[in-house]
């Protein structure tokens, strides 16, 4: 079953995040019952970092009541400093044991560096050699790291290969998928995890209603919103059509503000079968891509 698939992102339980979250930061009871509707459903992956805030935290409170229920990914804090230095690479440990006491969990599912430009740094198979001594320790199943770029893709395959990564995905990103970089890293036996499926709630927002700054490529996001209404769908199950429909990934990550928002995506999922009828759909074209990286918006400028 594809609900199987879905894996649950929660960086607003520690902080207010989403270009288009109206809603703020979720309160402790609110996440408490967003877990309880995934349970219940049999979504089992919890995406995390210790940059979300409170994140892991609120996450820890709530898992005592389920133990060993759910799945968790959590990232490590960014590394300072041009390279990386011998201290970086011993603090590894050390930041994995602090999130495994927030977390109240024995061993997480996964360990992955935040940005894959730490791993490239000079030095950088320090962090990789520290990471590998965790999963041997047992204490993370799997390791890998959260990338932006296809050639961040081939930058840290020349290094190791991974047991996961999470790359952005979404209906106005398609770059990796006509890169062959998805089916580059299923060749390599990785794990892939899709994240940004919705561009930060972009992709749900009338084209007309985009902030001045998307200008230049507000005719690409209203065809792709006139490609879903042709097939009869929101563009919240356009986008999550589109994501679960891609073979190559393992799981589809989507954040929520409420459990509103969680039982319409899991109703839209359930209704999709367990084929895979991979759709054409117009995307944004290369050269307007840094439209497509949050890192890159100057909203209100």
């Amino acid at each position: 079953m594809k609900i199987q698939k879905l894996g649950l992102g929660t960086v607003q339980f520690g902080l207010d995040y989403g270009i288009s979250n109206q809603r703020g930061r979720v309160s402790e009871g609110e996440a408490w019952d967003i877990l309880s509707l995934a349970a219940n459903n049999g979504v089992t992956l919890l995406d995390t970092a210790t940059g979300y805030g409170d994140s892991e935290l609120v996450l820890g409170g709530i898992m005592a009541a389920r133990p060993g229920f759910f799945r968790v990914v959590t990232k490590l804090p960014v590394a300072a400093g041009p390279e990386v230095s011998e201290k970086d690479g011993e603090n590894v440990a050390a930041a994995l044991t602090r999130s495994l006491s927030r977390l109240g969990l024995p061993a997480v599912y996964g360990l992955l560096a935040h940005h894959a430009t730490d791993l490239l740094k000079p030095d950088g198979h320090r962090l990789i050699r520290a990471m590998e001594a965790c999963r041997d320790a047992g204490m993370t199943q799997k390791i890998g790291v959260s990338i932006y770029t296809a050639t961040e893709i081939d930058g840290i395959l020349d290094l190791f290969t991974p047991d996961v990564i999470q790359l952005p995905i979404n209906v106005a990103d398609q770059r990796l998928i006509h890169s062959g970089h998805l089916e580059k890293l299923k060749k390599r036996g990785v794990e892939i995890h899709a994240r940004s499926i919705f561009l930060q709630g972009l992709l749900l927002m009338p084209p007309e209603k985009l902030p001045d700054y998307f200008s230049p490529v507000r005719h690409h996001f209203a065809a792709i919103h006139s490609a879903f209404d042709a097939k009869g769908w929101s563009p919240l199950e356009g986008c999550l059509r589109f994501a679960m429909e891609q073979p190559e990934l393992d799981f589809v990550l989507t954040g929520v503000t409420g459990v509103d928002e969680l039982e319409e995506i899991v109703a839209i999922v359930q209704r999709c079968d367990n084929d895979y009828h991979r759709q054409t759909f117009p995307a944004v074209p290369d050269e307007s891509a840094h439209y497509l990286n949050p890192a890159c918006w100057q909203v209100g400028q």
